[in-house]
């Protein structure tokens, strides 16, 4: 399970260990670097949501769900 402790610090650990593992699975090139942004903005940040990252992305509703799905997918395989 993600993160330690009870209520927002559980949050705040758990935050923490994502955006480890995120730094750890995506490099610099164009594409990881859309692929972390989908999911930073979907999953880490307070005014996120797949809405708000695929606008922010410019991508087609079909296109962002694509990279979303690779992105959790690369994170899931470097977690494993």
């Amino acid at each position: 399970a993600l993160g330690s402790g009870e209520g927002p610090a559980r949050v705040s650990s758990a935050r923490a260990e994502l955006r480890a593992a995120i730094d750890a699975a995506f490099g610099t090139s164009e594409v990881d670097r859309a692929l972390r942004r989908a999911l930073e903005r979907t999953y880490l940040e307070p005014d996120g949501g797949h809405a708000v990252a695929r606008k922010e992305l410019f991508m087609s509703r079909s296109s962002f769900y694509r990279h979303l799905q690779k992105a959790r997918d690369r994170l899931v395989e470097r977690a494993g």
